[in-house]
């Protein structure tokens, strides 16, 4: 058990940590790298937990949808119809 919360502590400090630093090396922090009113909307959403799903699967987890410049640029059905 505290593997696994050591691990989706590492997972989350990802998830902050990429979008962030991507931000920062494009001199963008005003603009990009959080979900935040007034940021750019790019964002992909994950049909599965990334958090808590096995490390091995994660390179098979579908994309739920994926969202660019506050566009949806794709979705499936599964998507779609729990907006």
């Amino acid at each position: 058990a505290v593997e696994a919360r050591q691990l989706e502590r590492a997972r989350q400090q990802a998830l902050r940590c990429f979008p962030q630093g991507v931000a920062h090396a494009e001199f963008a922090e005003s603009r990009r790298g959080m979900i935040k009113e007034g940021y750019d909307a790019d964002l992909t959403a994950f049909g599965k937990d990334i958090l808590t799903i096995d490390a091995e699967d994660l390179p098979t987890i579908p994309i739920a949808a994926t969202i660019v410049g506050g566009k949806v640029v794709h979705e499936t059905t599964a998507a779609a119809q729990k907006r």
